[in-house]
């Protein structure tokens, strides 16, 4: 029977030898995927190496004006092309009838925006009077020189 001795030295050298076979069958196999890599061209993405970068779908907003003469149209988007600029302000005779709808103003119903006082009156719209802005505590630095030193008296 072997010695605990002996029994650990055969481990220690069977790890070094099995280190060894691990690093030769790694090399071999790393060439051999280098090999197939630069065969068949392969990139790092399709070797699942780098995840592929999301294609966002190119959104392709319907034309609204039409140009009567030409029939060219544009969808309201960019650069205004010559013959609306020629037309002037009032486009709407250039509207395509299915553009006209999704233009619609808002109905009646929809909530509006309270507007902002004017500063002639200091009142908002119907008569009340605007609130005054509450003043801003000073931060940091400013905070400590702006408040009074508390001494407790004991």
């Amino acid at each position: 029977m072997a010695t605990y001795k002996e029994l650990k030295d055969q481990i220690s050298k069977l790890q070094k030898s099995a280190e060894e076979a691990k690093a030769r069958e790694i090399k071999k196999a790393l060439d051999t995927a280098r090999e197939l890599i630069e065969t068949y061209e392969m990139t790092a993405e399709q070797l699942g190496l780098i995840a592929a970068k999301p294609v966002k779908p190119k959104v392709i907003t319907p034309p609204k004006y039409r140009d009567p003469a030409t029939g060219k149209t544009w969808n309201g988007i960019g650069k205004r092309p010559a013959w609306i600029v020629a037309a002037g302000a009032d486009t709407t005779k250039l509207l395509i009838p299915a553009a006209e709808k999704a233009v619609a103003p808002a109905p009646q119903g929809a909530p509006k925006k309270a507007a902002a006082p004017t500063k002639a009156n200091g009142k908002a719209p119907g008569g009340k009077a605007a609130e005054k802005p509450k003043p801003k505590k000073p931060k940091g630095k400013a905070a400590k020189k702006a408040l009074p030193a508390v001494t407790a008296k004991r």
